[in-house]
């Protein structure tokens, strides 16, 4: 089974690796399955009632595989499967049985009983039909994984641990107060920033594992970061309500105020899960600016959205203009509502309030790119 010189493919055949990998497929659905994510599950939840008895009962067919990253030993990788037949003398499908806890899991026990009465058109017999529960891979060794790390000089990464998550927002707060001509205006100091928007964002936002960071490859330093989420779970947290309290800071209820157009005008259709990616907020160091870093970084998640995750749309929104170049004449991307920062009224604060009537740097798009 080691056909690969970085990766070796095992039957699962012991206890110890079919909890391993039980704790794998639990992380990576709760993080990329558009059903689980709808349903709101955490990994725990997942491993105690789905990944782990479910593995812990079919493993010993030895019909399942993983694979382990040969360097570190790792198990990265895991498919999950078991004789069909032998599925169903165990657990046959009962209409009027009590329903599960999760909608989901009875809807693939109805299909399983569709499959057999009316799709398989034979009778089913043992060692006839394997069914391939369930599989997952870490996103650092998927496909797109080995495409993003393409470039010589740096290194592109989902970000799916809490310390490259703060040192990530460490950056963006440092870079913000540089360059976001809207947080210039506002005169916030990077730990301001950190405390109230960029750690705050990223610690709710991460888990997902949406958002990417460039790591330079020789110093490993991390220079670059893209922050992104599923924009309808971000409106099921934090649903806009005009009427609630104003933000300290007046532009983060512009952008709040920018979503909701953007659901309600600009989009011209139902929001639903795993459908539009939210890209948040971005940053390169600038001693790596100029080097296609920031195109790169967001054609990678792009790619990575549509073809891993299967978004459909990304919306975005920012005050720079090489940012909104590349989003715009790059990425084919369309801008819709503009709002004119110099004329926005912070209705949340007060009806006749213009906090942006002297800045000077232009207006900002809602830009709907289609994956």
């Amino acid at each position: 089974m080691s056909t690969s010189d970085e990766y070796i493919y095992e039957v699962i055949d012991n206890e110890n690796d079919a909890r391993i990998c039980a704790q794998l497929l639990a992380e990576e659905f709760v993080a990329s399955n558009s059903m689980i994510i709808f349903d709101q599950l955490t990994p725990q939840h997942m491993f105690d009632e789905d990944t782990w008895p479910t593995m812990a009962e079919i493993f010993n067919e030895q019909l399942s595989f993983l694979a382990r990253h040969r360097q570190s030993g790792k198990i990265i990788a895991t498919i999950c499967a078991c004789d069909f037949y032998l599925a169903q003398e165990k657990h046959p499908y009962e209409s009027s049985s009590a329903p599960s806890l999760i909608p989901y899991f009875d809807l693939l026990e109805e299909m399983d009983d569709i499959f057999i009465h009316q799709d398989l058109k034979q009778e089913l017999k043992p060692n006839m039909v394997l069914q391939i529960v369930m599989g997952a891979t870490r996103t650092e060794h998927s496909g797109i994984e080995k495409k993003m790390s393409a470039s010589d000089e740096y290194i592109y990464e989902v970000i799916d641990n809490e310390n490259d998550a703060r040192i990530y927002s460490q950056l963006l707060a440092e870079e913000f107060v540089a360059s976001n001509s809207m947080i210039i205006f506002d005169q916030l100091t990077p730990q301001h920033m950190f405390d109230e928007d960029t750690w705050p964002t990223m610690a709710e936002i991460f888990n997902e594992q949406l958002s990417f960071l460039v790591r330079h490859r020789q110093s490993g330093e991390i220079v670059a970061t893209i922050c992104a989420c599923d924009l309808y779970l971000a409106q099921e947290k934090h649903p806009y309500e005009p009427s609630s309290a104003p933000s300290l800071i007046p532009y983060f209820d512009l952008l709040e105020e920018m979503d909701d157009i953007f659901i309600h005008q600009d989009f011209k259709q139902e929001l639903k899960p795993n459908m539009v990616l939210q890209i948040v907020m971005g940053a390169t160091r600038t001693e790596h600016s100029g080097k296609g870093v920031a195109t790169r970084l967001r054609t990678i998640l792009c790619e990575y959205t549509r073809n891993v995750r299967e978004f459909q749309y990304a919306l975005a929104q920012t005050t720079n203009e090489a940012t909104r170049h590349i989003y715009v004449n790059k990425m084919g991307g369309k801008k819709l509502t503009i709002i004119d920062p110099t004329t926005w009224i912070w209705k949340k604060k007060n009806d006749k309030l213009c906090p942006y009537k002297d800045y000077t740097r232009g207006p900002i798009p809602n830009i709907l790119i289609k994956l």
